[in-house]
């Protein structure tokens, strides 16, 4: 990390040890209870040894406050591509008089409501909408513009919920407070790998 990720980083974690202490009255892994790990480096190990698994429902609030304004814009430039996509095909809908491209703004929203990771058969979606998109750029254009932007919209919302996970699982790591804070507040998921 950077000497500014580093500077941000302390003061978020100093600002948040003061809340810890008052709010939770926690300092160490060890006084969580019904956790496994007895201190900080057995917990990190088992992350970076695959025993255990980290997770977060997405949250744009969250993202405003734990993330470095680079994470925040390149957050921010994976959100907005699939409005690109959808102005895109407006455009060229209208400078093409071809109407049916305009379905091509229905898929990407569509392609941006089923990037959730809670929606399961968005890989398998995301996989056929891949083979789609290049078997009809030989058959059909208008169709393949049509795919492509379903394809690219949940590709796009899917690396900026990817980047805001990437946020948190990262501050989780890098201090003992920012981790029992972002997981006693219910921002950060443990999974057991081992079961």
């Amino acid at each position: 990390m950077g000497q500014k990720t580093d500077i941000y980083l302390a003061n978020l974690e100093a600002s948040i040890k003061e809340d810890l202490e008052k709010e939770i009255g926690i300092n160490k892994i060890s006084e969580l209870k019904n956790f496994s790990f007895q201190n900080f480096e057995e917990f990190r190990k088992a992350y970076h040894d695959n025993k255990i698994s980290l997770a977060s429902d997405y949250s744009y609030d969250k993202l405003m406050i734990y993330a470095t304004k680079s994470e925040i814009v390149m957050h921010h430039i994976w959100i907005g591509l699939p409005i690109l996509i959808i102005i895109f095909n407006i455009l060229f809908a209208i400078f093409s008089k071809n109407w049916i491209i305009l379905f091509g703004c229905l898929t990407a929203l569509l392609g941006n409501l089923t990037s959730s990771p809670h929606f399961k058969p968005r890989n398998t979606l995301t996989s056929i909408s891949i083979i789609a998109f290049i078997a009809f750029i030989f058959i059909e254009w208008k169709i393949a513009l049509i795919i492509g932007s379903f394809t690219l919209s949940i590709m796009f919302t899917m690396l900026a919920r990817e980047t805001y996970k990437q946020v948190i699982i990262d501050r989780a790591m890098y201090s003992e407070t920012l981790f029992i804070w972002l997981f006693v507040g219910g921002t950060l998921l443990v999974r057991d790998n081992t079961k």
